[in-house]
């Protein structure tokens, strides 16, 4: 660009406000990007050349996608609402395994919301609300009526968790392992086997509350 455009102008005069110390950054775009670049170790880009910045293009956006990650990954360890779900994000950038499967869009859907949606489920125009807080009213177990209650231990659920998921709790899970790896589904075949086991499940369930 010649260094008479009026945008060339805007520019040079944003950097020599920034060179002087004196800016206030929110309302500098030239300081943010400066500060950007240099949070992500490429301030050498800031006087890069055209040729540069192409060459190392790929790098910077590779990097800004890492750092973008951790930032939302800091996000949900400090959420009280979210922070199970820590134990669920992938190891690597990109959508969860199951999202990659080609689901039909009932199933993703059912799925999603056993991963994200907390202690709620919404199946077939009823509100299944789990109460963490309250012992599970459907059965004697005296267990708090978490998510992991409902997958795992409910009584109520015994029939069909022994004719679907048993299998993955006991192939997955330990003692020491957190719930939620058992929510890492990777294959179609585990997909559909806790998608029947979810729908089973919450029929039953509003079944026996509303018959209560």
């Amino acid at each position: 660009m010649g260094q008479d455009r009026y945008a060339r102008k805007c520019f040079d005069a944003l950097c020599d406000l920034d060179n002087t110390g004196n800016s206030m950054m929110k309302y500098n775009w030239a300081s943010q990007v400066k500060a950007c670049l240099t949070s992500l170790g490429l301030e050498k880009l800031w006087d890069a050349d055209i040729s540069t910045l192409y060459e190392l293009r790929p790098e910077f956006h590779a990097r800004t996608s890492m750092q973008q990650r951790e930032i939302d990954i800091e996000k949900v360890r400090n959420s009280e609402r979210l922070k199970y779900y820590e134990n669920c994000i992938p190891c690597e950038a990109g959508p969860a395994e199951y999202l990659k499967l080609n689901l039909p869009f009932h199933k993703s859907k059912m799925l999603s919301q056993a991963r994200l949606n907390g202690n709620q489920f919404y199946c077939e125009k009823f509100l299944h609300q789990l109460d963490d807080s309250q012992e599970c009213t459907l059965c004697n177990a005296y267990d708090r009526d978490s998510l992991e209650h409902f997958f795992i231990r409910c009584k109520i659920f015994a029939g069909t968790r022994s004719r679907t998921i048993m299998y993955y709790i006991h192939e997955h899970l330990n003692p020491h392992s957190p719930f939620q790896m058992l929510l890492n589904w990777e294959t179609a075949e585990e997909c559909n086997i806790f998608y029947t086991f979810i729908m089973e499940a919450l029929r039953l369930r509003r079944t026996l509350i509303e018959e209560s």
